[in-house]
């Protein structure tokens, strides 16, 4: 293996099977009230058709979907929840293959904040090997 000349801490994010769905489904959520239609609503409005390769990424398509009158906003949120599970999946699978990753365990509930302060405290004494 190649040594780098900079000290890092890989530190990746995990939480169980079911954790990891409800934290999905509710930042999908959580983006769908933020203004996600609206956004592409509006690029729709100021000369995009929906195909173009912004589109392509997860949810854009089946909120376009929705907005052409394709498919109902309930159908759209839970084919992008769906579709994000599956990527986070994929993720995983790739992720899991890395070796030295520190994994810190979290759940919907776990305040942002302690998550930072607990990566901050393992890349404060975890120097690179």
């Amino acid at each position: 293996k190649e040594q780098s000349e900079y000290d890092f801490v890989l530190i990746g994010l995990n939480a169980d099977r079911e954790s990891l769905y409800e934290i999905i489904n509710h930042r999908v959520i959580k983006m769908i009230h933020a203004g996600w239609v609206d956004e592409v609503r509006n690029l729709l409005e100021s000369g995009c058709c929906g195909d173009e390769k912004p589109f392509q990424g997860l949810g854009y398509r089946d909120i376009v979907k929705y907005l052409k009158g394709l498919q109902s906003l309930d159908t759209a949120l839970e084919l992008i929840q769906r579709d994000t599970r599956r990527f986070a999946k994929r993720q995983m699978t790739f992720f899991r293959k890395i070796d030295g990753i520190h994994w810190i365990e979290r759940k919907i509930t776990d305040d942002p904040d302690d998550i930072a302060r607990r990566i901050y405290a393992m890349v404060s004494e975890n120097p690179s090997e």
